[in-house]
């Protein structure tokens, strides 16, 4: 019976699997990069960069503006004057109307502003560059988030797999046990039997936890995708066999997180931003050069004759004016906007040596983490080895009634630890790994060292 009621559930979890198919970890970030909404955000921001570069370069062209009008007027005198200026009644009350069309066209092109629209442009630049590393960035944390849950996901996976197979050992355990309670074995007794169901037992309820676990941790790899199409899916990979992190190159490393890290980057375009905000500002006390040009033309008629009318030259006027402006004074206001894009400026560039400190300390610090875990995972595959071979002869000794059943249970439990362990050190290592290629800002390969 013990046996039995543990088959209805696998049977399920394999029909579930066959129902919702399984998810790579590329397909994985693949759909995070369409549906994750953090990165969405920032592909959103980015597509303001094409507008703004356009109206950058629009300042450089000559502005138009086109008018027409059209108006119908009616007017009616009640009252008169006469000789003497008294008011009298007008004898003529009849309505008088009178209609007008006119169109303008106007343009004006600055010649000279004191290089202001470079340094706009320039600034234009230097902010949609900053929209690129913020979407960087977003990929980056996106890809490492999607690669963090989906390993989770295979670590709950296996260890699954792990209890499944050690509830076999228990069983294997147990109906020897009973063997040797029929065989009436003095080393056997009822409470050992008991003993035996109980392990059973546990383990049975510990496979129902892992399997919730599993569960909840797949919910959790859908959520960080951001497709709620995957709530069923199921992980297809296993986790990455760890490597020797001596065989990184620790000084290459960190030229690569100076050079491709988002909120490098990021810095970078920043101080690129204030520097042309300074000169933008500083270009406020040139000169300025515009020409101007317009050009009217109308028409007056009585009744409707005028209204609506498309072509109306009656009267036609143009003039074309060069305009120079000089700021001699502006109450200290350019002085202040200077100073402020000084002081911003310098801040960025210390913004800017911030950043480039913190990414090479995150990667420096990351690395130690990732060779603690290797030799964590070192240790875990050696305390596996011990185990086994201490279960191995343990369970030899159990057949020939030199150790007892609880003597069997702990060694049983100890290679159960161990083998979860090594589960979590090699969870472990591939987490250590994905941290560090988020300080690096791009994927670690080993084989060329880092570099």
């Amino acid at each position: 019976m013990l046996g039995a009621s543990v088959v209805p559930v696998r049977s399920l979890t394999a029909q579930e699997a066959e129902r919702a198919g399984t998810l790579t970890l590329a397909e994985a970030l693949e759909r995070a990069r369409r549906h994750n909404p953090t990165y969405r955000r920032a592909l959103n921001e980015l597509s303001a960069a094409g507008a703004d570069a356009r109206a950058a370069w629009g300042a450089f062209l000559p502005r138009l503006s086109l008018n027409a009008s059209t108006s119908l007027n009616a007017v009616r005198q009640l009252t008169a004057f006469d000789n003497f200026g008294n008011p009298i009644e007008n004898p003529v009350q009849e309505w008088r109307t009178t209609s007008n069309s006119g169109q303008s066209l106007s343009a004006s092109l600055d010649l000279f502003n004191g290089g202001r629209r470079f340094a706009e442009l320039a600034g234009v630049r230097a902010r949609n560059a900053e929209r690129d590393a913020a979407a960087a960035a977003a990929l980056v944390q996106v890809t490492a988030e999607v690669r963090r849950e989906y390993y989770q996901a295979v670590l709950r996976r296996d260890l699954l797999a792990l209890e499944a197979s050690l509830l076999e050992g228990y069983r294997l355990d147990r109906e020897h046990t009973e063997t040797l309670y029929r065989l009436a074995e003095a080393s056997v007794t009822r409470a050992d039997l008991s003993a035996a169901e109980l392990e059973v037992l546990r383990q049975e309820r510990t496979i129902v936890e892992a399997r919730s676990e599993y569960r909840k941790q797949l919910l959790a790899l859908a959520s960080a995708v951001g497709d709620p199409a995957l709530w069923e899916a199921e992980v297809a990979e296993a986790l990455p066999e760890p490597f020797d992190p001596e065989r990184l190159s620790e000084a290459g490393l960190v030229e690569r997180a100076l050079r491709a890290s988002p909120a490098v980057r990021r810095s970078e375009a920043s101080v690129s931003t204030s520097a042309a905000s300074l000169r933008s500002s500083r270009a406020v006390r040139w000169p300025s050069l515009s020409l101007n040009f317009s050009g009217s033309q109308g028409a007056n008629a009585a009744e409707r004759a005028a209204l609506f009318d498309l072509y109306p030259d009656e009267a036609r006027s143009g003039s074309v004016s060069l305009s120079l402006s000089v700021p001699l004074f502006q109450g200290f206001s350019t002085s202040r906007d200077i100073r402020t894009a000084e002081i911003a400026l310098a801040n960025a560039e210390e913004d800017l040596r911030e950043a480039r400190l913190t990414a090479e300390r995150d990667v420096r610090q990351r690395l130690i983490d990732l060779r603690l875990q290797w030799e964590t995972y070192q240790l875990r595959r050696r305390e596996l080895e011990v185990a086994e071979e201490r279960v191995t002869l343990g369970r030899e000794a159990y057949r020939l009634a030199e150790r007892t059943l609880v003597e069997l249970q702990a060694d049983v439990r100890a290679e159960a630890e161990a083998r979860r362990a090594l589960l979590q050190a090699r969870f472990d290592f591939v987490n250590a790994l994905i941290a560090l290629e988020e300080a690096v800002g791009d994927v670690v390969y080993p084989a060329d060292g880092g570099a």
